[in-house]
């Protein structure tokens, strides 16, 4: 059993964990992490959510998911990226981007640089079914197409900005 910290709108752990899928109390957030990773090209890797999956199926996503109790954000991060894609980066590989405060989470957003091909990502059964590196340009249109699960887009749009700075890219 999934247990996940709950904090007050300051961000103060409320000490009192929460069972995962039970609800969030009125006025109190979880800890939720998001991580675009990125190649040299400016290509972001997405993975493509299973048919069966209740929220968002058949849609491109990037790697998130929720903070377990007595975890922070990076820890979150790293161990994420591990389960969904089977990339195994370091702490210190991660990028602070934004820290989101959404109605019902605090959504770290990080920035993850590799290399490795799309082929070496090993894909989570049940949760996804493909993998790809698109042009963030294409990333973009993808949003306005439903083609993007909508947690993932209007994220992007908060981050875009210093996604872009981060990765020394031209934003016209």
């Amino acid at each position: 059993m999934e247990k996940r910290d709950i904090f007050d709108a300051e961000g103060n752990n409320l000490g009192t964990p929460i069972v995962r899928g039970e609800s969030i109390p009125e006025g109190c957030y979880v800890l939720s992490v998001s991580i675009f990773t990125v190649n040299d090209k400016g290509e972001i890797l997405l993975t493509l959510r299973a048919p069966e999956k209740p929220n968002f199926p058949n849609v491109w996503e990037i790697t998130a998911g929720g903070a377990l109790a007595g975890e922070s954000g990076i820890e979150a991060a790293v161990r994420e990226l591990r389960e969904e894609t089977g990339l195994k980066a370091k702490k210190d590989e991660l990028q602070l981007l934004r820290v989101i405060r959404e109605p019902s989470a605090f959504v770290e957003c990080y920035l993850y640089r590799t290399n490795l091909p799309a082929s070496a990502v090993v894909l989570q059964q049940g949760e996804t079914v493909a993998a790809r590196f698109t042009a963030i340009r294409r990333f973009e249109e993808l949003m306005h197409t439903d083609g993007i699960a909508q947690p993932v887009a209007f994220r992007y749009g908060v981050v875009r900005d210093t996604l872009y700075d981060a990765l020394g890219m031209n934003r016209g």
